[in-house]
């Protein structure tokens, strides 16, 4: 809910991509004023290329040499009032005669999402005094965050220079509801109807004074030649960056992922189910999943920096140990990166897209119900990606129950399914929606695992 909440801001503040949504509760702390972030290379097979910043727990000040300091005046100012409530909901209807046999089916699905009344401030430090004071600097080059960068799959060293903060506590409330019935008769047999009715709820309340957003300055470059961006002009940070230029058309998306996953294919079903079982674990926790995206990102974990390891409790850090040993990465050894690394990465990259819901609810799937919803995602993004009208009964050519969970999994999602026609939220044609995407390589990544 707060991935959602800061991602709909940014889009509504900023239109020149600039500012970077935060992207966790638990992160918060350590995307205020003055930190340092690192940004990761985007591997060139990721299919949702965008900027990937990782939290460092260190602010700019410790990269300084000693007597060296950065004191710079800030400016505050309200921004904005933001209140939002979104209601959506989907109606699907199937009829099945044959065989002596009429039955009547009916779904109707509804959420709501709720964000209370947010007042919002910006607080920043005069870009032209940081800029100024950077170059006077000296660094400590033996820093430890600076040695880790030379080993590591990091671009760049940046430093927040300004942040979106709420200024009131923020109420996030996520409800939704189904409403099912079912209705058989047969010759010989009286009529049976049955109907069942569910709900479930989320809440959320976020403090004041959470940051909600940030913009970052690129103060040293990570290449052949590491250097700091003194003497280059220093660099701002841009948006999410365009879709991968080779996945223009859904058949070149499909033949590219079933690419990255067939390696999953060379290990026996018994291998196959162990890893999906430590996985499984992973994924159902955000700070392990996170650990084990930054780690994957990185490339290994260095042993003389602090650990993305070191913040997991015993359990969730065993599973992603034996997850890293699985792809090469042992922590207690150096990296030897093997043929698992790049379908693991991918996968854990749409898992890390998707809400905790949606997460929670794919994990849960059978061999069978990941497959049947493999086929029905696939036919949706090929109507996405061609930008075809589709026909008002699409939903005949797939299994009732399978249309029913497809629409509980994509409202997980933060997508909407409509019988009658395309849902603007899946996406515009030749560009869908990157939970859209993530949840497809998701299915397809898990049917891979899960294959008989």
């Amino acid at each position: 809910m707060f991935k959602r909440l800061t991602t709909s801001i940014v889009k509504e503040l900023d239109t020149q991509g600039e500012l970077q949504p935060a992207w966790s509760i638990y992160e918060n702390h350590n995307l205020d004023l003055l930190y340092l972030l690192k940004k990761t290379v985007c591997p060139k097979w990721v299919i949702f290329k965008k900027s990937k910043f990782q939290p460092t727990g260190v602010k700019l000040e410790s990269l300084l040499c000693h007597g060296d300091t950065v004191d710079i005046g800030k400016r505050q100012d309200s921004v904005a009032r933001m209140s939002v409530k979104h209601h959506g909901s989907t109606d699907l209807n199937s009829a099945v005669a044959g065989g002596g046999v009429e039955a009547e089916a009916q779904l109707n699905m509804g959420h709501t999402h709720t964000v209370g009344n947010t007042d919002m401030e910006r607080v920043g430090l005069n870009i032209n005094q940081l800029r100024n004071k950077l170059e006077e600097c000296k660094f400590n080059v033996n820093h430890w965050l600076l040695r880790s960068l030379q080993n590591s799959k990091v671009t760049g060293l940046y430093v927040i220079y300004e942040v979106l903060r709420a200024k009131n506590t923020i109420n996030l409330e996520q409800r939704s509801t189904v409403d099912a019935g079912l209705s058989l008769s047969a010759v010989k047999m009286q009529k049976f109807r049955a109907k069942a009715k569910g709900q479930s709820e989320q809440k959320m309340d976020v403090e004041a004074g959470a940051i909600l957003a940030f913009k970052a300055l690129r103060i040293f470059n990570v290449c052949k030649q590491p250097c700091f961006l003194k003497d280059q002009g220093l660099d701002f940070d841009g948006a999410m960056e365009d879709l991968a230029s080779d996945t223009l058309d859904f058949p070149a998306l499909k033949r590219q992922v079933q690419k990255e996953f067939a390696e999953f294919e060379n290990l026996d079903k018994c291998a196959r189910k162990d890893i999906w079982g430590v996985l499984s674990k992973i994924i159902m926790c955000d700070q392990a999943l996170t650990a084990l995206d930054y780690i994957l990102e990185e490339g290994g974990v260095d042993p003389d920096s602090p650990s993305y390891l070191d913040s997991l409790s015993e359990g969730n850090r065993g599973s992603v140990q034996e997850l890293l040993r699985l792809v090469g990465l042992d922590p207690s050894d150096a990296p030897d990166p093997n043929e698992l690394m790049a379908p693991f990465n991918l996968l854990v990259n749409a898992f890390i897209e998707l809400e905790g819901t949606a997460t929670n609810l794919i994990c849960s799937l059978n061999t069978d119900d990941c497959h049947k919803q493999l086929k029905l995602v696939e036919w949706l993004l090929q109507q996405v990606y061609s930008g075809s009208a589709v026909p008002p009964d699409w939903t005949v050519q797939f299994p009732e129950d399978s249309v029913r969970l497809a629409g509980e999994l994509l409202e997980a999602c933060g997508l909407q399914l409509s019988e009658q026609r395309l849902d603007p939220s899946l996406g515009t044609p030749g560009s869908p929606d990157l939970s859209l995407l993530s949840f497809y390589i998701a299915l397809q990544g898990l049917d891979r695992l899960l294959e008989q």
